[in-house]
């Protein structure tokens, strides 16, 4: 009776110590996917490239993002406001729609997310007011604010990222319709023209 329980007693240390070797030589066995991990780019593919032109993350700056969230802020169109709504009020509560997306759900759309990242902005300086109606962040557990995006201004022609005017480019607002309810989606769209 003794030696069965020790014969048993050796397969399962055996079973366990085996376990925990294969567990730990993966290399992702406890490593979350990180949205953020980029590769480099092909600059020699580029088209349309000047040198007032940079990519959008070179506005980030870079590090290995872990958990990355996405807070996006809506407030309607069709509400008049008699001034453009500011971005401390539209933050404030002035909103029709907060939603915050988690990483899980921003995984699920990583080929758009990366265009975003991915994109080519030209700098400019209008001096447009901020007539805040949609508002998106992206956010890390540690590191706080990546990336802040204020998509709509006076002129038509340009967007706000972090805090640096840019020309306007569809994808500032592509990159946010999956998340949103779609009568707020729907809108967008139509202004936009896309």
């Amino acid at each position: 009776m003794q030696r069965k329980f020790i014969i048993w007693g050796l397969t399962i240390l055996i079973l366990f110590i085996s376990t925990i070797l294969i567990g730990c030589a993966r290399d992702d066995a406890n490593s979350e996917k990180s949205l953020f991990y980029l590769p480099e780019l092909d600059v020699s593919l580029e088209e349309n490239c000047d040198e007032n032109s940079l990519y959008l993350l070179d506005l980030i700056g870079f590090a290995e993002y872990s958990y990355i969230t996405l807070t996006i802020y809506y407030r309607d169109f069709s509400v008049l406001t008699p001034a453009p709504v500011r971005l401390e009020q539209l933050v404030g509560g002035m909103y029709d729609y907060k939603i915050v997306v988690s990483l899980p759900l921003l995984m699920d759309h990583e080929d758009l997310i990366l265009q975003l990242l991915y994109t080519r902005v030209r700098p400019r300086e209008t001096g447009a007011a901020i007539d805040a109606r949609l508002y998106y962040v992206f956010a890390d557990r540690e590191y706080g604010e990546i990336l802040s995006v204020v998509a709509f201004t006076r002129d038509a022609g340009t967007v706000l990222v972090n805090g640096v005017e840019v020309e306007r480019n569809n994808i500032f607002f592509e990159a946010v319709l999956p998340f949103l309810p779609e009568d707020a989606a729907a809108k967008i769209r139509s202004i936009v023209g896309i």
